[in-house]
């Protein structure tokens, strides 16, 4: 799922510097890469996990896809970017929007889907993709080549594995778990950790929901931006950012391997540097929120 930065909503930027930071100004969902196709690096996922649910063996149901050509999904997302500066306006943009899915193969390496997105704002996007069953790797497919990458984003339609962990065995009410060493991902710099709780497991329709909490410092993988442009009076100031602590806190609804809802608060400390090395204390707010939604949302896919 290939990135693309969409329209930017904030006040007193101006055209040439929303250009320049086109790439990194404003957060972002997974369904942005479709509209891109620009392949990037693999990364390697090394996490240490702490299995507290006692000795597991085998995945959990709950988590692994168990799909077939001809599965329809959509979902409804939206996200969005707060920062908050002491004698400054607060910098706000959000955006929003639907995808469509419908499976053309599915085996126990990778699943095709034809799928179609669209941020409102932006036009409609198609095309022809395939997902690991973990969620964490995907490969968009075209007329010259096929282009992969490792998938870091917050959410998506399926439980992405590099994100979250892997749990094995039977989960319960009450089962929990801590990845420790995480890979920078989209609200989280490298090095961060995640605890993680089932609170409510559902057997009779398969349905778990998770808590998950979690702390990192530094650079996200995406969509962090090194520079941001406040207001002040009606003047117009930049500044280049020091990323600090972020924490995160979020609930999730899965069913087989598939997001049924999503949502997630991230808040991090900033220093903001002018370019006299004056600085100001900031605070950032991101919230993601994703839901399963009636299929078609766009239309005919």
């Amino acid at each position: 799922m290939m990135k693309l930065v969409p329209t930017k909503g904030a006040q007193g930027v101006s055209p040439a510097r929303k250009k320049r930071m086109e790439r990194c100004l404003l957060p972002t969902h997974a369904h942005y890469r479709l509209l891109q196709l620009s392949s990037g690096s693999l990364a390697c996922l090394c996490s240490a996990v702490l299995w507290c649910s006692g000795a597991l063996a085998t995945p959990d149901p709950s988590f692994e896809p168990n799909l077939k050509s001809g599965d329809l999904f959509s979902n409804a997302f939206s996200i969005q970017r707060s920062v908050t500066a002491p004698g400054y306006q607060e910098f706000v943009w959000r955006n929003g929007g639907t995808a469509d899915y419908r499976v053309t193969k599915a085996t126990t390496h990778d699943i095709e889907f034809d799928m179609q997105a669209r941020y409102d704002g932006r036009p409609i996007a198609r095309h022809h993709i395939s997902m690991t069953p973990g969620g964490d790797r995907f490969c968009i497919f075209n007329a010259t080549k096929v282009a992969c990458e490792s998938d870091r984003d917050a959410s998506g339609l399926l439980f992405n594995q590099a994100v979250w962990g892997r749990p094995l065995g039977g989960l319960k009410s009450g089962s929990h778990w801590h990845e420790s060493h995480l890979p920078a991902w989209e609200f989280g710099g490298a090095g961060g950790s995640q605890d993680v709780i089932v609170t409510g497991y559902d057997v009779t329709t398969g349905a778990m929901t998770l808590s998950r909490a979690g702390s990192a410092e530094g650079f996200y993988s995406e969509n962090d931006p090194g520079t941001i442009t406040l207001l002040k009076d009606g003047h117009q100031k930049e500044f280049h950012l020091r990323r600090g602590h972020t924490s995160w806190r979020g609930v999730t609804i899965i069913k087989a391997g598939i997001v049924l809802s999503d949502e997630i608060i991230v808040e991090r400390d900033d220093v903001l540097v002018d370019d006299a090395n004056q600085t100001v204390t900031a605070h950032e707010r991101r919230i993601m929120l994703e839901n399963a939604a009636p299929f078609p949302t766009i239309g005919v896919l």
